[in-house]
């Protein structure tokens, strides 16, 4: 409003300033001292020039009457959109600077996400090589069941490739599988060649360790146990019998019984299973 009033003020001097210079015009002998003496003649010019300037300045003072308002609504329109204009620099670098913290925090949001990436990757680079060790002594069944995932983890050339998520998914099918396996007796069926004839076998594993198998008719028996290079298979038909009342428990064909089993082929040292 302040900034309203100068304007104000400054108009209705310069309207003063008109006046005067309408005076000038009807008494010039008054601003240039004029020496002619003053006649009749001369007062009705002088007269008319007179009423003629106060005519003119009562329309100016009538124009400006008019025009007043509509000057003083332009300028507090136009401070109204200062003021606006005011306000919203200050909300946008208000914004500007709640962007920047939200920037400053994403970008090491991301720096922590991209090292805590990092060293996972590594770990799973070190589960994976452990894991690369211990596939070969899974047992056939769980070599089946993981073969897709087995494939990929053998496939060192081509691990980059793979999405890390995918790598950590098919490290936990691992584990988890041989963890469930070595929980709990297992029983499984295969086709297996032996002196150049097919037969149906049935293997008992115990967890991961130790296993034994027996054929249909309950001739052909064994053992096998996990090495370095695989499973091995031992021959050893004499517990054939053994084995057959074992599968037979542990399908609940027959009443729960006590059944030795020995735990290396041809060995002496024997073990119970019910």
């Amino acid at each position: 409003m302040k900034y309203s009033r100068t304007i104000s003020n400054r108009l209705d001097a310069a309207m003063i300033y008109s006046g005067a210079i309408f005076l000038g015009i009807a008494f010039p002998e008054l601003a240039l001292g004029d020496p002619n003496p003053i006649t009749s003649e001369s007062l009705e010019g002088r007269a008319e020039r007179i009423f003629e300037a106060k005519e003119t300045i009562s329309r100016e003072k009538a124009s400006w009457a008019e025009q007043k308002p509509i000057f003083e609504s332009l300028i507090a329109l136009r401070e109204k959109e200062i003021a606006g204009i005011e306000g919203f620099t200050e909300s946008a670098q208000g914004r500007i600077e709640e962007v920047s913290q939200k920037r400053s925090a994403f970008e090491t949001e991301e720096a922590d996400r991209k090292t805590w990436r990092a060293n996972f990757e590594k770990e799973i680079i070190q589960l994976e090589i452990s894991l690369r060790e211990v596939t070969p002594l899974l047992p056939p069944p769980v070599k089946t069941k993981l073969s897709t995932a087995i494939a990929r983890l053998e496939e060192t050339a081509s691990l980059d490739q793979i999405p890390l998520q995918e790598r950590f998914r098919d490290v936990l099918s691992i584990l988890s599988a041989a963890r469930d396996f070595d929980s709990k007796l297992t029983i499984d069926s295969e086709i297996r060649n032996i002196d150049g004839q097919q037969y149906q076998i049935d293997v008992l594993y115990l967890g991961l360790d130790r296993a034994w198998f027996v054929d249909a008719s309950g001739k052909i028996a064994g053992t096998g146990q996990p090495t370095s290079t695989g499973w091995i298979w031992n021959d050893d038909n004499g517990i054939a019998a053994k084995v057959r009342k074992a599968i037979e428990v542990n399908r609940r064909e027959v009443p729960p019984t006590l059944v030795s089993l020995p735990f290396t082929a041809n060995s002496a040292d024997e073990s119970s299973a019910e």
